[in-house]
C-alpha cells in the first residue's frame, strides 16, 4: 500500500519509485534502471517528436493508442 503521507503532508495518490530487473524494459525510457515521473516525461517527449522509440504497439501510426500502451506499461512497471 502507498503512504496516505508525504514530506508531513496528506496526499490522495503517489509515485512508486521501482528499480527494473531487466534493462530491456520498454517502460525506463530513460534507461537508468528506475521507473518514475522521468520516465513518462521521457516519453512523452518522445511522443511529440515522434521518435520510433514511441510506437508502443508497433504499428505503422504513433497515436492516442501508444500513449494508453505506454501508459499500461508504465503502471506495470518493470517485474522480474
Amino acid at each position: 500500500d502507498l503512504p496516505t503521507t508525504v514530506g508531513g503532508g496528506v496526499v490522495d495518490q503517489a509515485v512508486l519509485w521501482t528499480g527494473c530487473a531487466t534493462p530491456q524494459c520498454y517502460a525506463d525510457c530513460n534507461r537508468d534502471r528506475l521507473v518514475n515521473v522521468s520516465d513518462l516525461i521521457c516519453y512523452m517527449t518522445a511522443f511529440a517528436q515522434r521518435d520510433p522509440y514511441a510506437n508502443c504497439t508497433v504499428d505503422a501510426t504513433i497515436d492516442v493508442a501508444d500513449f494508453v500502451c505506454f501508459q499500461t506499461r508504465f503502471a506495470a512497471g518493470c517485474g522480474p
